[in-house]
């Protein structure tokens, strides 16, 4: 018998939320998960959904999964991040691009720099990009 795997959304890592907050990316509590940053919380705990223990917000960091930091940078900055599967001239290797919106320009192609071996690898490297983008 087969057993399920359980699938789960990506969030996106350390690095990634404080760039997303000085880009102004929000932190919306009880809706996300958010990061500690270190030294400003009695316990060791890296990672909480836990909104009850939040005692300054200027201390955390925004941890959304990688399709919500993706869709806000698409609403609020006009920036589109598209992953493709890259099957030539390495097959089972992703890329991508990020597009200005509406009319398409590309701002970035990662053809030029390595493969990724994972979609998800190859979107939060395209998120931290998009984010340096971002003029602010």
């Amino acid at each position: 018998m087969k057993t399920k795997e359980r699938i789960e959304e990506q969030l996106i890592e350390f690095e990634t939320g404080k760039m997303a907050k000085s880009k102004g990316y929000p932190i919306i509590l009880g809706d996300q998960g958010y990061y500690f940053i270190p030294g400003k919380r009695k316990d060791d705990d890296e990672f909480s959904t836990d909104s009850e223990t939040i005692i300054d917000i200027k201390h955390y960091l925004p941890a959304p999964t990688q399709s919500i930091l993706q869709k806000w940078l698409r609403d609020a900055h006009k920036i589109h991040v598209q992953v493709f599967n890259v099957n030539k001239p390495v097959e089972g290797k992703w890329s991508y691009e990020i597009n200005q919106l509406p009319i398409g320009v590309i701002l970035l192609w990662s053809i030029d720099s390595p493969y990724f071996n994972s979609y998800e690898d190859a979107l939060e490297d395209a998120l931290q990009k998009s984010l340096k983008i971002i003029k602010k």
